[in-house]
């Protein structure tokens, strides 16, 4: 009966810990979605497409719509690139980092 009980309290362990991850990468992604809906807003209110935004930033446009999407995050030259155009804190997309 030990190492049965045992092996029941490791597999709660393993399952527990589990969760926790997921649940951090659910809030991750979360919050990368809210994000490309902000780079999202401020391309329309540019009056601008992504094949434009993504042309104007010198990377694909499927790149561009992966990042728009929330589906990417650009590394921080790319970041800077989009803050810049848009006119949004390229900071944004390191804040969730910050915060841990």
């Amino acid at each position: 009966m030990g190492a049965a009980k045992s092996r029941l309290l490791f597999l709660y362990k393993v399952v527990d810990e589990r969760s926790q991850m997921l649940y951090a990468v659910h809030m991750k992604r979360r919050y990368y979605h809210k994000i490309a809906g902000d780079i999202y807003q401020k391309r329309l209110e540019k009056g601008m497409s992504a094949g434009a935004v993504a042309s104007a930033l010198g990377i694909s446009k499927a790149h561009y719509s992966y990042i728009e999407s929330g589906q990417r995050r650009p590394s921080p030259t790319l970041a800077k690139k989009i803050g810049d155009y848009l006119g949004f804190d390229h900071m944004k997309f390191f804040e969730e980092e910050k915060n841990k």
